[in-house]
């Protein structure tokens, strides 16, 4: 039945896709501030989404909570910034979205209290790994 009416099992390349097209949607969705959708209901797969195995996926993921005002999302974003597991490039990506942050706070009258938050969590991060 399911080959009758179009469906068809995902590969896992092919699921990759479509995660990743997902992820950019979200972001043009949040860079737009469109009221059409909340992308910040899309916060705890994205948060998941950062422990995914694909590098690519991590990376898009964070760049999307980049832009969710909330200090979850920015803490998620952080310890994948500052795993000394974690490849380089996706630790760069990661700090490149934290950075984000703080710009995108910049024009965001509501959002003092996330980069307290933020800056805070970064500083105990770091010297926690000293």
């Amino acid at each position: 039945i399911s080959a009758a009416v179009g469906w068809l099992e995902l590969s896992p390349e092919r699921a990759l896709v479509l995660a990743l097209d997902a992820a950019e949607t979200l972001r043009g969705i949040a860079v737009s501030r469109s009221t059409v959708y909340d992308f910040n209901q899309a916060e705890s797969a994205l948060i998941a989404a950062l422990l995914h195995p694909a590098e690519a996926l991590r990376i898009r993921a964070a760049s999307v909570l980049a832009l969710a005002l909330s200090p979850e999302a920015q803490h998620a974003i952080a310890r994948v910034a500052l795993d000394t597991h974690n490849t380089p490039p996706l630790r760069t990506a990661a700090f490149g979205s934290l950075a984000e942050t703080e710009l995108y706070c910049i024009t965001t009258p509501s959002c003092s209290q996330v980069l307290k938050c933020l800056r805070a969590l970064i500083l105990r991060e770091s010297q926690r790994q000293k």
